[in-house]
């Protein structure tokens, strides 16, 4: 789903919002969830689950063409965790 898609479902959804407002509101959401992901906090997101950043300690990858080895370095990854409802909702 595009983010056209997503603003056009909300806009469904309530309809008495203009597609402008619900862009104008997403894209507020978005800056907000990036600024607490870029200070390390936990965002929850509502029913769903939550995105935490997690420190990606230093590796040894290889290089798939020619199999030399090649150091990757430490990195600050996003995971997503969805709730108990999600991941049952999903498994049955």
């Amino acid at each position: 789903m595009t983010r056209y898609d997503f603003i056009d479902k909300v806009k469904e959804k309530h309809g008495k919002i203009t597609t402008d407002t619900v862009a104008e509101v997403l894209d507020a959401i978005w800056s907000v969830i990036e600024e607490l992901l870029a200070s390390r906090k936990e965002v929850w997101i509502g029913r769903l689950g939550k995105l935490k950043t997690v420190v990606q300690s230093a590796m040894t990858g290889r290089n798939p063409k020619t199999g030399e080895a090649v150091d990757v370095p430490e990195k600050v990854v996003v995971r997503f965790v969805p709730f108990k409802r999600i991941k049952e909702s999903l498994n049955g």
